[in-house]
Parts: C-alpha cells; sequence; structure tokens
C-alpha cells in the first residue's frame, strides 16, 4: 500500500463525520507517520520477534575521509564518514540489533556497527584485518575506520535499517526520483500495521473532531 491510498483511505472514513475542510492532509501524513513509529517499536520490542523486512528501508550513502578526528584517542587514525546525516533511526535495541552495513559488492570485508563509545578503542586487531567497525557519530554520520586501508578507498555504502521518517530515507536510496511523488510510493509497512494505522489515525482525528460539551454552563442557564 502506498502512503497517497492509505490517506485516501483515511480520508474517505473520516468524511463520514465531517466535510473534507477539517481534514488537513499533511497534519494525517504527519500522523500516519507517528502511528507507524509507535506500532513498530510496541510490536518489535521482543529479540524474538520475525521483522518484517517491508519495515526497513535501505539508502546508499557517499563516504569521504574525516577533516578532524574527534575522539582524541589516536591521532593517526584516520576516519572516514558519509557525507550526509542519515535520517533519524526509530529508537528500538531489537530493530537496531538488526541493521545492516555493506558495500553493495561481494567482498571479504565485513562491517560490525558498534556504540559510538567503543569506537576510539577498536580496529587494532592485526588477526582482525577485514573488518571495518561502523559507529553512528555525534553528528549522525556514519564513521568508519579499521586495520587495513582499503576501508579509505570505499566510494559508498549501503544502510538497511527502519527509519523514523520514510520519506526521507527514500530520497537517498536507489530509487529515489525527484519526478515521483512519495505518496505513490510503496509505504514501508506490511498489511496488518496499514490497517492497525488507518484505524489509529481515523479514531484520532474524529475525536479531535468532537466539540465538548459545556455541561457546567449549560446547567446554570437551566
Amino acid at each position: 500500500m502506498t502512503k497517497g491510498e492509505l490517506l485516501d483511505d483515511i480520508r474517505q472514513r473520516v468524511q463520514q463525520f465531517s466535510d473534507d475542510t477539517e481534514v488537513v492532509d499533511l497534519h494525517v501524513l504527519f500522523l500516519i507517520d507517528q502511528a507507524r513509529k509507535m506500532f513498530i517499536k510496541q510490536r518489535y520490542n521482543k529479540a524474538n520477534k520475525l521483522l518484517p523486512t517491508l519495515i526497513f528501508q535501505q539508502i546508499n550513502l557517499d563516504l569521504d575521509l574525516e577533516g578532524d578526528n574527534e575522539f582524541d584517542v589516536n591521532l593517526t587514525d584516520t576516519i572516514v564518514s558519509t557525507v550526509d546525516r542519515i535520517p533519524t533511526l526509530i529508537e528500538n535495541p531489537v530493530i537496531n540489533s538488526k541493521i545492516k552495513i555493506d558495500n553493495g559488492s561481494y567482498t571479504d570485508i565485513r562491517f560490525i556497527l558498534i556504540d559510538i563509545d567503543r569506537f576510539p578503542y577498536v580496529g587494532y586487531n592485526r588477526l582482525l584485518p577485514d573488518v571495518v567497525y561502523v559507529s553512528l557519530g555525534y553528528d549522525y554520520k556514519l564513521k568508519l575506520k579499521g586495520l587495513a586501508n582499503r576501508y579509505k578507498l570505499l566510494s559508498n555504502v549501503r544502510l538497511f535499517a527502519v527509519f523514523d521518517n520514510p520519506e526521507a530515507a527514500w530520497m537517498l536510496s536507489t530509487s529515489y526520483d525527484p519526478n515521483v511523488n512519495f505518496l505513490d510510493v510503496e509505504y514501508p509497512v506490511d498489511a496488518d500495521m496499514a490497517t492497525l494505522i488507518g484505524d489509529f489515525v481515523v479514531k484520532q482525528l474524529i475525536e479531535k473532531m468532537k466539540v465538548p460539551i459545556d455541561e457546567d454552563n449549560n446547567a446554570t442557564e437551566s
């Protein structure tokens, strides 16, 4: 289902209670994204849960050498960084444990995602020359380092993850087309979750449209 189809379904259902003027599309689209994030975090919060690939998106990120070493542990380290900040991830330990990073080709380089606090202290094990350590920096760019110099020759990497803003992630994917409206792109949820999102947003909108009754004033006037 596309986000546009989900929007149309919500709009039609809400019209049973109100006219078009009370349904602002931008607000509905915001609520859809917020509901998606909420349901994903609620549903996939246990390690034994099977995560559907539909909620993941793949983005492509260009790399460049980092100008300054921000960690100050070993000034001889050369850090490679993504040129762009990555879109915000949905914060969920189970989901984030399934993040995958590669460079889109069949090489013996292994990418290992680690916490930023560990990043300054890895990359020196001579038994692991083909491991590239990757961490999410304070500037929300991916940082890469390793023992061998091969990682410095990488021009890009692919990140497979679940993002807070699906449209921002789509704009960094290979399928991005500036002539295509994101509303016409497949929305990263399965059919079951699309139904939950639609029901939740419709309920929120209907609740907002209800006019509260001032029972105190009515009692006084009578």
